[in-house]
């Protein structure tokens, strides 16, 4: 990818390994493990109950799938709320119209690397398991540029 094209996603270029993390959901259901990602894109979104931005980029994000051209690209949702527990994520859940599984960040584990900027943060992993870039702060996501870009970015990333 070209500085150009970097600058125009708001994105750092990346080029290293997804590491092996795990987390909960939220409703303690099940497990992420982001080895089983492999196979698709996926952007991989931090956020938290307090964030206002987050507020509104998330359903943006979530919405984006339904838009004409719209990327095939994973979307999974982690929350860095600590003190959140399962009912009130529940609740902000559904006062955003948000149906996708909410996983839960541990920041003792060492993967606070991923938001020591703030939330939002996006990654964009490739279906090899590459973080291929950040997206640092919030972002329309159903705006047709934004789709437009994300969708070169993957056509010139395939495995």
């Amino acid at each position: 990818m070209s500085a150009a094209q970097a600058d125009a996603l708001r994105m750092d270029a990346l080029a290293e390994p997804m590491p092996a993390i795990r987390w909960p959901s939220a409703d303690g259901q099940r497990v992420l493990d982001l080895a089983a990602l492999r196979g698709h894109f996926t952007l991989l979104h931090f956020w938290a109950t307090w964030c206002t931005p987050c507020r509104t980029e998330l359903p943006q994000l979530l919405a984006m799938h339904d838009l004409p051209g719209a990327p095939a690209i994973e979307v999974v949702l982690v929350s860095i709320d600590d003190s959140a527990g399962q009912a009130s994520l529940s609740r902000y859940a559904e006062t955003l119209h948000i149906k996708a599984p909410i996983f839960l960040a541990n920041a003792g584990t060492g993967d606070a690397d991923f938001w020591a900027w703030g939330v939002p943060a996006t990654y964009l992993i490739t279906p090899t398991g590459q973080i291929r870039g950040r997206f640092l702060g919030p972002r329309d996501w159903t705006a047709s540029s934004s789709v437009q870009e994300i969708r070169l970015l993957l056509d010139g990333d395939h495995p």
